[in-house]
């Protein structure tokens, strides 16, 4: 790592101390950083690059000040000018292809289409952004002058550019527009630095005092390279990016990959890991010296069969030499590489392995599991290649070898408790050090962040129907209804990210395999698929199944909840500064009409009933609940913008109308109680640590 000022004395040293260099025709042609060649003056900074790296396209050439500018050209965010009619032709006429970005070419440029611009990717939150694969930030990180993915891409031009209203403007080459009088001030406002180069602020102020731009160099020490996806810049042989560009690098001796950027000062944003070295092996029949190289061979677990002519096979050891092969683990041991497990391989006679992966190097182990990760419901876990390696897929089994280590971090929808980072690392047994430990802390750790948001009392089940998003935490609980088919039996509320709260009644005599749950939303009267199975079902102990006092139950799902916009959890009604008192409030009941889309109702709550557990609820006019609203949530406000779930709605006091049996009046069992909430938090804070693992 070089600081800017001699990264920036290296590059010009390269560039004038070229032997080899031609000697260009002064004022007549432009001489290419990357090797010295001449290409006309004309070239330079026209939207083709001419140069090998395309130097003479770069912004650190192109960029100039607003007062040079020709008004009737369009600047790219790189400084190339290129004609006002090349723009929005559907044709990259800029280098960087800032000419048909749509924050200039769409009529509504805060419509949809530049708002999504494929932002989300695979995250599972509509409020992230996707960096790489399984690497995502928050939205609210985007274009905020700090680089937070590991390749930059929330600091990138398509997210980040702003059309010019009228020239000139000045812009990074990320496309921030920078306010004039901070152009030259000697203070770098650009994550790219371009607005305090030599070529934009040369002549244009007589207090700007002049500084090389910074660059970041491929580390020297030959540990770290970058690949054929990292677009670098080149000078007599010694590669570099310029601040702000992403680069991807690779460890020569093993090949793992990482992405950085370069900062503003001419250092890499994250500390570069240190390149695994390769450790020294003695034995000559092992490390390539006798025969092919498998330096983790294990004889205690690992056989070698030597393959005849005649499809016969002998064990052997090693050295292993001009001969083909099958390997085979002992009992509870799995094959690494796994994509050539059970596959004939031939050793060649210059001891090569005849085989396309790069570094194949056979190995027997046990592997941790991944699924024993996600049992920790509030914790979400990012896998390494051991103490410095790059990630590795948490759900790919074959990739959780021995010395793989996991971070844990709250999982969305949950706030930390502390700052703590927390770890666990796959043991040679194939088992995960210190997971159940942390699984058991979880409550001390991180906490859900519940739904906040109130704006539920604006519709009503008389016909209008509500926004599933003000209602997210509502979830349809289907019976069985024969060997493939669930038919819609009540309504729950998801109180976490695999637990749900309903009536007892909804439960009572059934089994985990006669319950499913389905997604949030409007709810269909029968399904075969799309549903979450059920691992646990659970009612209140003081149920009462003849008068149905204290009518409440909780089943947990077989697997967490994605959470997403539509889809959250409900707050709870315990630990607040200000207490909730039911009799004379006012609760809204959120369920469904019979054509299944999610409705409203609200009421007064009128009596509640003594040691029974219960409340009467009448509600407004021409509003009534229905067979199938039993254990849809009492709501009502519990802070400044949170909703709190009181209770369940549990049956109808009365007959209530003969046809359909609907009525006006409810009794609803509330969950206030000291001991109904001690159930509910065991259930939630303890159940994924059951498993005896």
């Amino acid at each position: 790592m070089l600081d800017g000022f001699h990264s920036y004395s290296l590059l010009l040293l390269l560039i004038c101390g070229s032997a080899s260099a031609e000697v260009c025709k002064e004022n007549d042609e432009w001489t290419c950083k990357e090797d010295g060649k001449c290409i006309p003056f004309g070239e330079r900074c026209n939207g083709m690059p001419d140069c090998k790296h395309g130097s003479d396209e770069s912004y650190s050439e192109c960029k100039t000040h607003p007062r040079d500018m020709d008004h009737e050209s369009f600047y790219c965010a790189t400084g190339v000018s290129v004609n006002k009619d090349a723009t929005c032709n559907k044709a990259r006429d800029c280098p960087d292809g800032s000419d048909e970005l749509p924050q200039i070419c769409e009529e509504e440029i805060f419509g949809l289409k530049f708002k999504d611009l494929n932002m989300r990717g695979n995250c599972p939150n509509i409020s992230e952004i996707e960096c790489l694969p399984g690497e995502c930030v928050s939205k609210a990180m985007k274009c905020d002058g700090s680089i937070d993915c590991s390749n930059g891409r929330d600091e990138c031009l398509e997210l980040c550019f702003q059309p010019c209203s009228a020239y000139p403007c000045f812009q990074c080459a990320n496309g921030v527009l920078v306010d004039h009088d901070n152009i030259c001030d000697n203070k770098i406002d650009c994550l790219d630095g371009s607005d305090e180069m030599l070529g934009v602020c040369t002549g244009n102020k007589e207090s700007w005092i002049a500084k090389p731009m910074a660059i970041c160099i491929e580390p020297p020490d030959g540990a770290h390279i970058f690949t054929k996806h990292t677009k670098f810049s080149s000078s007599n042989g010694t590669r570099f990016v310029y601040p702000n560009q992403p680069a991807e690098l690779q460890c020569q001796s093993n090949n793992r990959t990482v992405w950085n950027v370069c900062t503003k000062d001419g250092s890499w944003n994250r500390e570069l890991p240190p390149c695994r070295v390769n450790p020294v092996y003695l034995d000559a029949d092992t490390n390539g010296t006798n025969g092919c190289r498998m330096v983790l061979y294990n004889k205690d677990i690992m056989r070698i069969h030597q393959v005849l002519a005649d499809g016969q096979q002998v064990l052997v050891v090693p050295p292993i030499l001009d001969v083909n092969v099958r390997f085979e683990c002992a009992d509870t041991y799995t094959f690494l590489p796994y994509s050539e497990n059970g596959s004939t391989k031939h050793c060649q006679p210059d001891k090569q392995w005849l085989v396309d992966l790069q570094d194949f190097n056979p190995r027997c182990t046990k592997l941790c599991r991944p699924e024993e990760l996600t049992q920790l419901f509030s914790l979400s876990p990012t896998c390494y290649d051991g103490e410095h390696g790059a990630r590795v897929s948490c759900d790919d089994k074959y990739s959780l070898i021995p010395g793989t280590r996991v971070k844990f971090e709250c999982a969305e929808g949950f706030m930390h408790l502390t700052r703590d980072v927390h770890y666990v690392r796959c043991t040679e047994n194939g088992e995960w050090e210190g997971l159940q430990e942390l699984c058991s802390r979880q409550q001390e750790l991180c906490k859900y962040q519940c739904y906040n948001n109130n704006h539920v009392t604006t519709l009503s089940k008389s016909g209008e129907l509500t926004n599933s998003l003000h209602a997210s935490w509502v979830v349809p609980i289907y019976a069985r209804k024969n060997d493939t088919q669930y038919r819609f039996a009540c309504a729950g509320n998801l109180i976490g990210l695999n637990v749900v709260l309903t009536a007892g009644h909804c439960l009572y005599d059934l089994t985990t395999d006669d319950i499913r749950v389905g997604p949030t939303g409007n709810r269909s009267e029968i399904i075969t698929e799309d549903y979450y199975e059920v691992i646990m079902v659970e009612t209140y102990k003081a149920y009462f199944k003849i008068n149905h006092n204290h009518d409440v139950g909780i089943i947990m799902l077989s697997r967490k909840i994605q959470l997403r916009q539509d889809l959250q959890v409900v707050c709870l009604p315990y630990n607040l500064t200000q207490p909730i008192y039911l009799n004379d409030s006012f609760s809204n009941v959120l369920s469904w009409s019979d054509d299944g889309s999610l409705m409203r109702t609200s009421g007064k709550i009128i009596e509640p009933r003594q040691h029974s557990g219960d409340v009467l609820i009448d509600l407004n006019a021409d509003e009534k609940l229905c067979p199938g609203d039993s254990g849809a949530g009492l709501i009502m406000p519990c802070k400044t913008s949170s909703l709190c779930l009181v209770g369940v709605v549990s049956r109808s006091p009365g007959a209530g109308e003969r046809e359909s049996k609907c009525s006006r009046e409810a009794t609803a069992a509330s969950i206030m109680s000291g001991f109904v909430q001690s159930w509910i938090e065991e259930i939630i804070n303890h159940s994924p640590c059951l498993k005896n693992w």
